[in-house]
């Protein structure tokens, strides 16, 4: 099957939109994370590809254009910086999605289970592919330099690289284990039945990025599709990959707060908080977020306290109080009339 030669205007709006509709998921996430005071590790990973995003959305329109040979004469140079600074971005934007992913499922994973520490080790290694796969993009794309003479508008180090092989490897290796473990976790979740049904459906999500993948893989090395459009179509499946992996890994966060407006007496995303201390924020800087998980402790600190000025209260009730604190006397019978098993014990102790 021939492709023929693309224009490059509908390629850029439509991807530019799709770039703008992920870095959005992503922001909406992260507020949404914010607002209710439930920001974690994850979030501050999601925060990566939506800053790369909101780059692409830019740099799209930048790179595809046709180019004349007046325009500027180090043209080959600026198109060769182009292709590499794509490749990085590209690496950038789908492992620390999936990075953001893999925090989601320590988030809702007990310490004490054998899959946090699994899930702790893929992350690992989610970064360390994201560097090893920036560093071998750059290194094979610099060797096998025959890409950089094209006289083509937009130079691109194309799938005949080795590291591309190695990066759609790695994509479903990372996709299909990102699908089971939540999967495999979340069943074994004690919840109401509409509840387990969406969380379930949230993180099945995460299959939806293995569809782009399964497509470049197809699209790249089925031999059966050329013609002088196969480059430019293949860099725009790359870009839509990048975009679909990203609002896969907000979609988790954004049907929640989507299922809490509705019913608004369920709260799906509260139970990410279950084994993790969120870092959370506050929108006004002079206002100090109330820390409810010691609430609990609340009456047994006030108790304490009330007890020990009874006791004080108690021992000076001989005559040895002070002028000054016995202006607070009655203050204190107040507090300690409240006590009176208490107060009992206190005054046999001192007779």
């Amino acid at each position: 099957m021939d492709i023929p030669t693309q224009s490059f205007l509908p390629w850029k709006i439509s991807i530019a939109i799709l770039h703008v509709t992920a870095a959005a998921t992503a922001c909406l996430r992260i507020d949404y994370r914010r607002r209710t005071r439930r920001l974690w590790w994850d979030d501050y990973a999601a925060s990566v590809p939506a800053f790369t995003e909101s780059f692409n959305a830019v740099f799209l329109w930048i790179r595809l254009r046709h180019f004349s040979d007046e325009e500027d004469t180090n043209l080959r140079e600026m198109k060769v910086a182009f292709g590499f600074l794509n490749s990085g971005l590209f690496a950038t934007t789908m492992w620390w999605s999936r990075i953001s992913m893999a925090l989601a499922i320590v988030r809702i994973t007990p310490e004490w289970s054998k899959s946090r520490i699994i899930t702790l080790f893929a992350t690992s290694a989610f970064i360390f592919s994201w560097i090893a796969l920036v560093v071998s993009f750059a290194v094979a794309c610099a060797l096998r330099s025959s890409w950089q003479y094209s006289t083509a508008d937009v130079l691109i180090c194309g799938p005949a690289n080795m590291s591309t092989i190695a990066s759609i490897a790695l994509d479903i290796t990372g996709d299909v284990y990102l699908a089971a473990l939540p999967l495999y976790r979340l069943w074994r979740i004690r919840l109401p039945l509409a509840q387990r049904r969406l969380i379930r459906l949230v993180f099945s999500t995460s299959l939806l990025t293995l569809l782009p993948v399964l497509v470049v893989l197809v699209w790249s090395y089925g031999g059966f599709i050329k013609g002088p459009g196969f480059g430019l179509v293949w860099l725009m499946l790359l870009q839509m990959e990048e975009a679909i992996s990203v609002i896969a890994s907000n979609l988790t966060v954004l049907i929640a707060w989507c299922y809490k407006s509705f019913n608004g007496d369920i709260d799906v995303d509260a139970e990410s908080n279950k084994y993790v201390n969120p870092h959370w924020t506050t929108s006004s800087p002079s206002v100090l977020p109330s820390v409810t998980v010691i609430e609990p402790f609340a009456a047994t600190f006030n108790q304490a306290s009330n007890q020990a000025n009874c006791n004080a209260y108690a021992s000076d009730s001989s005559g040895t109080r002070s002028l000054k604190s016995a202006q607070a006397d009655s203050n204190e019978q107040h507090i300690c009339k409240d006590q009176p098993h208490a107060n009992r014990d206190i005054e046999t102790g001192h007779t």
